[in-house]
């Protein structure tokens, strides 16, 4: 099986699994491949432009690339299945902070 074979056979078994994710998946896989583009980018940039040190500008490249992932990826996905939600219907600071007394915010005698 030559390399084309072997493409045409991975980008089959994408397609199903593509179609099949759903949107919040899809948004992580496409900024994923966004983030692959933008280093591929900077990384052709690198290799083009710089004449000294490319192994350190190589180096920062890719770290930026990935932290700068890592940081967007764990910031979409804790959106994606939040742990906590908004309690609807009342108000702000309703029932907390009186310790569960009517009259906690009362001091001393009467």
């Amino acid at each position: 099986m030559g390399a084309e074979g072997l493409r045409a056979l991975v980008l089959a078994a994408m397609v199903p699994a593509a179609a099949a994710m759903s949107p919040q998946w899809r948004g992580l896989v496409n900024g994923t491949a966004m983030y692959i583009a933008l280093g591929i980018i900077a990384a052709s940039f690198v290799v083009c432009v710089s004449k000294s040190n490319k192994p350190l500008y190589m180096t920062s490249v890719v770290l930026t690339t990935v932290c700068t992932w890592l940081l967007w990826a764990c910031c979409y996905m804790s959106q994606m299945y939040p742990i906590l939600y908004p309690l609807l219907g009342e108000a702000p600071g309703a029932g907390h902070g009186d310790g569960g007394h009517a009259d906690a915010g009362h001091a001393g005698g009467h």
